[in-house]
């Protein structure tokens, strides 16, 4: 059997709202599923953030005798002595320059420009030395 042009285009229209009514549906489908997600994501939120407000982040860590028997006067005190001996066997130049740098016993430190106009030097040559010392400092200080 033959179709007229006119129930074509009415099969055509058929098939247009069959489609629309799909891709409606569709949708529908995918907004309820977008909305079941965004509630998951929301209880997940919800529980992290209770998680996070039990944590006590914020209360610092009360130190007692019991947890911290050396005063923190004590430990200023040895790493002084310390550090004022590996200071006392590098060389003269390398204790200055370490002095100078990290600003120890006076009251201020010195960028790498303003010692190398002091010394007279190139800044790399200051580089160098300063690298020197500190390696060789640290040597010592991991050694006792």
């Amino acid at each position: 059997m033959y179709k007229t042009k006119a129930s074509i285009g009415q099969d055509k229209n058929d098939i247009c709202i069959y489609n629309n009514h799909m891709n409606e549906k569709q949708k529908h489908e995918n907004i309820q599923n977008d909305d079941s997600i965004l509630n998951d994501l929301e209880k997940e939120i919800k529980e992290m953030e209770q998680l996070l407000e039990d944590l006590p982040l914020h209360e610092p860590i009360k130190k007692t005798e019991k947890n911290d028997p050396i005063s923190q006067g004590d430990k200023n005190r040895i790493i002084r002595e310390n550090t004022l001996t590996i200071l006392n066997t590098l060389t003269a130049r390398e204790e200055r320059l370490i002095r100078m740098y990290f600003g120890y016993g006076l009251n201020y430190s010195s960028k790498v420009c303003e010692m190398a106009r002091q010394f007279d030097l190139p800044e790399a040559n200051i580089r160098q030395q300063l690298s020197t010392a500190f390696r060789k400092f640290l040597k010592k200080y991991f050694s006792l």
